[in-house]
C-alpha cells in the first residue's frame, strides 16, 4: 500500500503537526521494510522533526536496531544533534541501548 501511494503521488516527505514523516513514523514503529520502500523513494533521512529529532536518533532513543542499521548503511548523519545538543550515540547512552551503541561505535571509525 505505501509503494502504492508513493507510486501516485503522495509526498514521500509530508509531514504531521508534530513535523513527524512517514520514515520517522516507521523508525519508531519499528517498521523497517516500510522504511526500504520510503528511502527506496527519496526520504530525507536527516529532516528533524518538531525538537530536532532525525530518524537516526529516533531509531537511536526507541532501541530500534534492524531500522538504525538500514539507516546507517544507507548514510545518514552519525553526528546530527537534536535541539538539545544529542547525537544518535549520546541518546542510545543516555537510553541504555548497548547494542544501539556498539552498532554506532563500529559505523564512525
Amino acid at each position: 500500500m505505501v509503494e502504492f501511494l508513493l507510486a501516485h503521488g503522495a509526498s514521500v516527505n509530508a509531514h504531521d503537526e508534530g513535523h513527524i514523516t512517514p520514515l520517522q513514523e516507521a523508525v519508531m514503529e519499528g517498521h523497517t521494510e516500510i522504511a526500504k520502500i520510503l528511502l527506496k523513494y527519496e526520504a530525507d533521512m536527516n529532516e528533524q522533526e518538531r525538537h530536532g529529532y532525525s530518524s537516526l536518533q529516533l531509531a537511536a532513543w526507541y532501541n530500534k536496531v534492524e531500522v538504525l542499521n538500514l539507516l546507517t548503511e544507507k548514510g545518514t548523519d552519525l553526528s546530527a544533534r537534536t535541539a538539545d545538543g544529542n547525537t544518535p550515540l549520546h541518546i542510545a547512552a543516555i537510553e541504555g541501548h548497548t547494542e544501539i551503541i556498539k552498532i554506532l561505535f563500529r559505523r564512525q571509525r
